[in-house]
């Protein structure tokens, strides 16, 4: 398979393939319950041995999302705080994500790389053809599990028995859990594609004078994605995630309207002057009596009219009375 690549985060780790120089920038993931969060263990039914806690374990036979190439026997989910040792987890307990892991302890044939096998754990998820993938999962050795080998498988779903790509083979001691990061890259030679872990290593250890099988191998958040601006043969091209939309701002508080001022008081109106009082109307004085209508007269017969003095006659009369007037008055 060409375009393959590895990254890993810490030194000490034996593999066999290149390191990958520049960093991949990948898609959404594609893997389901990639964290091995589902389900639940249930410390009722979880087993004891003389070095983890044995309530914090326990084995399926069938899991969320995940195919189990080895039906009779399952895979176990190891939860938080089982081993009593230091992690360099973020949260403080012994996952590296969430609060379980898987161990991939289930012992496969011996395999070589390129040889086709049937992974313990597997997931088959569509793929764009001829488009370039990116396959990463944090991985620790078992505290007590000695030197521990992974397989990691990819291939065409209808293979069934994908071919193993990658081995990991890893010493620790059980004083520590220290989460590692691998990272391949792949172009996808199907519409489908099957991802898959098994354990390569069977190893039997001595634990306070007890011989126990200590598979080891634990794997937390599985990841594939499309690496980013990649085509496929059928010139499908991932987009990218879109970011998510920034969140709209708090609308301001609309100020308090201002106070109206009060009315001005209306000036006091001035008294109005009292009327003067009328005078009293004087008494009608009594109406005289109506004088008796006199008797009219007999006409008298009209006498001769005689003759008319002259107008300069009437004016020596009148001269002639006034001289008289004013002679009675001198003497008097």
């Amino acid at each position: 398979m060409a375009g393959i690549s590895l990254r890993r985060s810490l030194v000490g780790l034996i593999f066999s393939c290149g390191l990958s120089a520049a960093p991949i920038v990948p898609g959404p993931n594609l893997v389901g319950n990639p964290s091995f969060e589902i389900p639940v263990v249930s410390p009722s039914v979880s087993q004891i041995n003389n070095f983890v806690n044995g309530g914090l374990w326990q084995v399926f036979t069938a899991v969320d999302r995940w195919g189990l190439g080895v039906t009779n026997y399952g895979v176990e989910y190891q939860r938080n705080n089982l081993y009593p040792v230091t992690s360099n987890s973020a949260n403080g307990g012994n996952a590296w994500d969430g609060f379980q892991w898987a161990e991939i302890d289930y012992r496969l044939n011996p395999l070589t790389v390129g040889q086709t096998g049937t992974p313990q754990i597997f997931q088959d998820l569509s793929t764009i053809l001829g488009a370039t993938y990116v396959l990463s999962f944090y991985y620790a050795p078992r505290p007590d599990g000695g030197e521990q080998q992974l397989g990691i498988f990819w291939g065409d779903t209808v293979d069934a028995a994908p071919a193993l790509r990658q081995l990991t083979a890893v010493s620790s001691g059980v004083n520590s859990l220290t989460w590692i990061r691998y990272e391949y890259t792949f172009v996808a030679n199907s519409t489908s594609t099957r991802i898959g872990f098994g354990s390569l290593s069977n190893n039997i250890q001595t634990l306070n004078g007890v011989n126990i099988q200590a598979g080891g191998n634990l794997i937390d958040l599985v990841s594939l994605a499309l690496q980013d601006g990649t085509t496929g043969t059928g010139g499908v091209t991932d987009p990218g995630t879109t970011g998510t939309t920034g969140t709209t701002g708090t609308t301001g508080t609309t100020g308090t309207t201002g106070t109206t001022g009060t009315t001005g008081t209306t000036g006091t109106t001035g008294t109005t002057g009292t009327t003067g009082t009328t005078g009293t109307t004087g008494t009608t004085g009594t109406t005289g009596t109506t004088g008796t209508t006199g008797t009219t007269g007999t006409t008298g017969t009209t006498g001769d009219p005689g003759i008319v003095p002259e107008p300069q006659t009437y004016a020596m009369m009148a001269s002639g009375l006034l001289a008289a007037y004013l002679l009675r008055k001198r003497r008097s």
